[in-house]
């Protein structure tokens, strides 16, 4: 429930009960599907949804009985697939839970995250995002469950700098 709003989702769009009346928001409103999965609400008031398939999240503002601002994260930005859940941490990052791990979206970009790093499995469980009182939150995979310490978490690391000294081909310089 946002204020007076009661939201959900289904294959048909998002449907939101405002102050008493129904709005039903979909393809034709920007959405890049009609049938949704999941919603989360930022504290910043936008609102972010994931789809029926493997198409990434929608983040939007609402207001009166209309959707604006949307940005479309997309496979293409780094989303590692289907999306299972969709969280928000202390420090506003974005935790998007797929079917090959846990993508975090940051200003700086995506970082992803998967067993390799420690998760408890790839396959995110849906619904599973827990943002714990002390920063940490808690993911969850069809093998468990996984804390990470997201209060210390502080993005993609930037890329390395490289700096040539010395160079030589064949006897050249």
């Amino acid at each position: 429930m946002v204020g007076q709003q009661v939201w959900t989702s289904d294959e048909q769009g998002i449907v939101v009960l405002d102050n008493g009346r129904w709005h039903l928001f979909d393809k034709s409103a920007g959405f890049g599907a009609s049938a949704m999965r999941y919603l989360t609400l930022r504290s910043d008031g936008r609102i972010c949804v994931s789809y029926n398939e493997a198409i990434g999240v929608t983040c939007f503002r609402y207001g009166d009985g209309r959707v604006s601002q949307l940005e479309h994260i997309t496979p293409t930005d780094g989303i590692s697939g289907m999306v299972y859940y969709v969280g928000e941490d202390t420090q506003r990052r974005l935790w998007v839970g797929t079917g090959a791990g846990v993508d975090v979206v940051t200003p700086r970009g995506i970082d992803h995250f998967d067993q390799s790093d420690g998760n408890a499995g790839d396959d995110s469980t849906a619904t599973a995002f827990f943002a714990d009182h002390d920063g940490s939150i808690w993911v969850g995979a069809t093998g468990g469950a996984t804390h990470v310490f997201a209060q210390y978490y502080r993005g993609p690391l930037e890329p390395p700098r490289m700096t040539l000294l010395d160079a030589r081909i064949g006897d050249e310089l």
